[in-house]
């Protein structure tokens, strides 16, 4: 219950961020959209540690199918949270290289290459 509650809040803490910055609607480049700083909120200090200790003893006991299951949920709820962000900012990145009249190899490319930067550092 402790990882989710730690990583509930960061995703709220993540959502009323960029839902304050208004930087999706309004950005007119990529490089106006700071990823790491504004969808990527890092947890305390403490709740880094508790976090790893519990997301630790969770993968150490995975072999337990109780534990794996747990698991499993816990990431799964993450990442459906962490899609409004994640979805948000590709459509930023959509609407700015259809403005900019991107070709389409040029547009998916790109694209491309934000979702997985995106991906990598989840």
């Amino acid at each position: 219950m402790r990882v989710l509650k730690v990583l509930r809040e960061l995703n709220a803490t993540n959502n009323l961020q960029v839902v304050q910055s208004n930087v999706f609607e309004t950005a007119e480049k990529t490089s106006e959209i700071d990823v790491k700083k504004l969808i990527f909120t890092l947890p305390s200090a403490e709740n880094a540690v508790v976090l790893s200790s519990l997301l630790g003893a969770l993968r150490r006991e995975s072999h337990i199918a109780e534990y794996a299951s747990l698991r499993t949920n816990i990431f799964y709820e993450y990442f459906e949270s962490r899609k409004y962000l994640l979805e948000s900012y590709l459509h930023a990145v959509a609407r700015i290289f259809e403005k900019d009249a991107v070709r389409a190899n040029e547009f998916l490319g790109a694209f491309l290459a934000k979702y997985l930067e995106l991906i990598s550092q989840e």
